[in-house]
């Protein structure tokens, strides 16, 4: 009776947690990025399938592209540096793609005083 109960309770246990945190959808990539403080260095990250190519586009607001970089075949791992620096203040949209997902996120370029720019992500 006490090994039913165990089991019963890790069941629910399992259950709830489940339902709590589903499991993220399969994507064929995985970006993650940061900036480098007191800079205005933008550092990403990609994770994906050996074979897959990616493209990476900043585009400003008006939709123009500012700066484009593309992953090696070959690797599964890799990183890019996007330098904002020459960049005027405002909003631009990293985009990372490959044939069947897009990612894209808003960055805010902001230049203050010299110690306090930053990259909103």
């Amino acid at each position: 009776m006490k090994k039913l109960l165990k089991t019963l309770a890790l069941v629910c246990a399992t259950t709830v947690f489940t339902l709590a945190n589903p499991l993220p959808q399969p994507k064929t990539f995985a970006v993650g990025m940061y900036n480098v403080a007191n800079t205005l260095t933008l550092k990403v990250f990609v994770q994906k399938l050996k074979g897959d190519n990616l493209k990476l586009t900043l585009k400003d607001e008006t939709g123009a592209v500012v700066q484009t970089a593309y992953s090696a075949k070959k690797s599964v791992k890799e990183g890019f540096v996007f330098d904002l620096e020459n960049m005027n203040e405002g909003n631009y949209t990293l985009t990372v793609s490959n044939d069947t997902e897009t990612f894209e996120k808003t960055i805010n370029v902001v230049k203050k005083m010299a110690l306090e720019q930053k990259i909103e992500i």
